[in-house]
């Protein structure tokens, strides 16, 4: 009665092992670190080498690597290439913090000089004012397009809206009255700069170019 016992658990084991996939078999072998240990020799197989068409001898462990290189691969390629590591929210602010502090100062400085050109004294509380409504749309400006400057269709859209922002502020501090000079002159100053060191080099180089040019043809001039 024992002997039939012992031998039917055996069977029950052999079974169970039976019904192992071979992949799991060998990642328990992988795991256990006998081919590590293991000096003697290992067992060859052949494998196709894809560019040459060629069959060479490889260990079986560098085929199993192989595979999951490959696995990753294909798992990239279906997203949509390798998926570069997203940057950290912190990270984000802080780069909008160091955009925002001195495109602010840029404007409360245009502010002021663009009154003091026309003998307006501003006040403190005058300032405090102005620059409270135009903080919120230099951070929502610097917010959606900050980490995007790199993208082909922004760094389009900059190139041509630096050229009309720029021809624009030149030919408002020189044929525009009083009133709109000092609405519209901070603004565009402050948008023109940032558009401008958002661009790559070239695109920037070539479009200052271009406003110098409009400025020469329409006969204005750069002043404050």
């Amino acid at each position: 009665m024992a002997k039939q016992q012992s031998s039917t658990q055996s069977y029950k084991a052999r079974e169970r092992e039976e019904h192992i996939p071979e992949s799991e078999q060998w990642g328990i072998i992988q795991n256990s670190g006998l081919l590590d240990s293991y000096d003697g020799p290992r067992a060859r197989v052949l494998k196709r080498n894809t560019s040459s068409g060629r069959f060479q001898e490889v260990d079986p462990y560098d085929i199993e690597t192989d595979n999951e290189e490959e696995e990753d691969s294909e798992e990239e390629r279906e997203e949509g290439g390798p998926q570069e590591p997203p940057t950290d929210l912190p990270d984000k602010i802080f780069d909008a913090v160091l955009l925002v502090i001195p495109l602010t100062f840029l404007w409360l400085m245009m502010d002021i000089l663009v009154q003091q050109q026309y003998n307006i004294e501003p006040t403190i509380m005058d300032e405090v004012r102005r620059v409270g409504r135009a903080v919120p749309a230099i951070i929502i400006m610097v917010g959606f397009t900050a980490h995007r400057k790199a993208e082909r269709w922004l760094q389009a859209l900059m190139f041509w809206a630096s050229i009309a922002v720029g021809m624009r502020l030149v030919y408002v501090v020189n044929k525009s009255p009083r009133l709109t000079v000092i609405r519209q002159g901070p603004p565009l100053t402050v948008l023109w700069v940032y558009m401008i060191i958002q661009l790559h080099l070239p695109s920037a180089i070539i479009s200052l170019m271009l406003v110098a040019a409009g400025i020469k043809y329409l006969g204005l001039k750069i002043r404050l």
